[in-house]
């Protein structure tokens, strides 16, 4: 698993021309994971970004951490009415425009908070 996500994490950053590689949640305080994408991160020329280990617990944590530096970096923050969704597709994702307004690239995903509902309550 190590081997697998530390090749396929430096490929997409080099693919993808990005220079850092951060690595949170709870699989960031795997001493291996850590060793080996430390390793790889050298060896391509990323700089690895990982938070101390006892910071790597909470995923909430890190996606907070996360959107407070993209705030501080002038991104607008989402709007207090944007819903959490887990079963929307990553490859779509929802983003505020310059007014603050969630939008999600001009694709509707009804269908998928229908069948969200119907795997929840069925």
């Amino acid at each position: 698993m190590v081997d697998v996500l530390t090749r396929k994490a430096v490929r997409a950053c080099k693919d993808e021309g990005v220079e850092h590689l951060m690595i949170g949640g709870g699989v960031a305080a795997n001493s291996r994971l850590r060793a080996m994408a430390e390793r790889r991160c050298e060896d391509a020329g990323l700089t690895l970004r990982v938070p101390r280990p006892k910071l790597c617990t909470d995923n909430g944590a890190m996606v907070a951490a996360l959107g407070a530096e993209m705030v501080a970096r002038g991104r607008s923050a989402s709007a207090w009415d944007l819903s959490a969704d887990s079963s929307l597709p990553v490859t779509d994702p929802h983003v505020p425009d310059p007014n603050g307004h969630a939008h999600s690239h001009g694709h509707s995903h009804d269908h998928v908070h229908e069948l969200s509902r119907k795997n929840l309550y069925a």
